[in-house]
């Protein structure tokens, strides 16, 4: 699994502890309603400790206990908190992109329009 993904998964697991632990001053407010394509995550047990989460089999076992998946390349979010869809990004592993999923004929136009080879 790739940093970006093991990122991704971690923070659905912190989510889900946010969760059950009912933090109203969490960065989201109360989370009444947590997880992705109409399935529900499940609370993280209050006694759960985070530095078991030291291989990738640890990490991809915890989330399987709480129904978290790794969002399909296709969807444009990954999690949704209390109805609101929400796209998670790693910027530690490799230099950011303004250019998400460009296609050559969209990298053509971009260039006519500024007069580029």
């Amino acid at each position: 699994m790739n940093e970006g993904e093991k990122n991704e998964l971690l923070f659905k697991i912190y989510l889900c502890y946010l969760k059950g632990e009912k933090d109203e001053n969490s960065p989201f407010g109360l989370i009444q309603s947590l997880g992705f394509d109409k399935i529900q995550y499940k609370n993280l047990d209050k006694s759960f400790e985070f530095s078991l989460l030291e291989s990738d089999e640890d990490i991809l076992n915890t989330c399987e206990s709480l129904n978290i998946k790794k969002s399909s390349p296709r969807n444009k979010s990954d999690v949704e908190i209390n109805g609101i869809q929400y796209s998670v990004k790693y910027m530690n592993a490799a230099p950011p992109s303004i250019i998400n999923h460009t296609t050559r004929k969209g990298f053509v136009r971009i260039a006519n329009k500024l007069n580029l080879n």
